[in-house]
Order: C-alpha cells, then sequence, then structure tokens
C-alpha cells in the first residue's frame, strides 16, 4: 500500500522520492534540518544522536515508512515526517513536519508532498473511526515558504508559541538560608 502511494506522487523534473532507509539516513536528514534552520533563522539545531533519539520515540511513528525523502540528483535535498498522537480523550493529530532545502521549495513539489503526507497520515490512522481527526504543521515565523504552503492548502493558524531567553539569570542576589 505504501509503495502504491510513492508511485502516485508526480513526476517533477529532477526530484525523486523515496521512503527512508532507517539510520543510514539520518546524517543526511540531520544535514538538511539544520540548513533549512539555519536558512530561515531557527535556531534550534541536531546532532546526529539528537535526531535519532527523536525519530527512535516519536509516537505512531516507523521511520521506514512514515518519513519520506526527497532527492535531487541523488542527494537528499528534502524531508517529510508523519506520525499521530492522541491530544485528549477524543481527539487526534497527525504531525506532519517538513524540511526542504532550497534546492527543493517548488511549490509543486511541496503541495505534492503535503498530499502524500496528508494520505499517509489517513492510511496509518489508529484511532477510533468516528474520533475528531486533524493535521498539525510547525510552521516557524521566518520559515516563510511553510507557512505560505500550508494557507495555500487551507491550513489556518492556531496558536503561537514564543522562546524567550532572560540573559541575566546568574545575577540573582544571594539569601541567606534561615
Amino acid at each position: 500500500m505504501l509503495s502504491q502511494t510513492l508511485t502516485q506522487l508526480p513526476k517533477i523534473s529532477g526530484f525523486k522520492f523515496r521512503l527512508a532507509r532507517g539510520e543510514e539516513d539520518y546524517p543526511a536528514l540531520t544535514d538538511i534540518i539544520n540548513e533549512c534552520n539555519a536558512a530561515d533563522d531557527v535556531e534550534q539545531r541536531y546532532t546526529l544522536d539528537d535526531l535519532t533519539h527523536e525519530f527512535n520515540h516519536l509516537p505512531n511513528f516507523d521511520p521506514q515508512s512514515d518519513m519520506l525523502i526527497i532527492e535531487k540528483s541523488d542527494k537528499a535535498v528534502g524531508v517529510v515526517t508523519v506520525f499521530w498522537r492522541q491530544l485528549d480523550e477524543r481527539d487526534w493529530v497527525a504531525m506532519l513536519r517538513f524540511s526542504f532545502a532550497h534546492a527543493s521549495r517548488d511549490p509543486q513539489l511541496m503541495a505534492a508532498v503535503l498530499r502524500w503526507a496528508e494520505e499517509h497520515a489517513y492510511s496509518c490512522y489508529i484511532g477510533p473511526a468516528d474520533a475528531p481527526r486533524y493535521f498539525q504543521m510547525f510552521c516557524p515565523s521566518t520559515a516563510i515558504y511553510k507557512t505560505q504552503l500550508a494557507e495555500d492548502n487551507g491550513y489556518a493558524v492556531v496558536r503561537y508559541f514564543y522562546l524567550m531567553l532572560y540573559s541575566p539569570l546568574g545575577n540573582f542576589p544571594e539569601v541567606k538560608m534561615p
């Protein structure tokens, strides 16, 4: 069934699609994600160990079936991961995570990959048939291409997060203990 969904991806000049092979892909994926974060002014950087740990602990996620790799000239230039989690007693959400290197930020390509991710999420949903289901994407405000992809495909912002830092954390006055 999964290989069938790969054949449904459109032919886009210069790009190929494949499922992840496992941990052998992780070094290239670490590079892609870090390149994207740097290009989009997102501070988070991954080590290979960070990414391996994350992929090994995502709920309802199998790296070899729930991760699509986009290649150009036989080099990985994009990745999408799909996994489900239960929000509360009733609601379920499919998490769709995208990283596209600049060489792969083609609107047609990204829309096709989003459609694949949505269809794949439906195919591997494990919750009750009558439970409310949602798609969710994480789009930093500086990752304009992700925000545009989401908006162009009917997604709407439902919340914002802020990363805040208070620099002089070490300058607390000394307090005598009673």
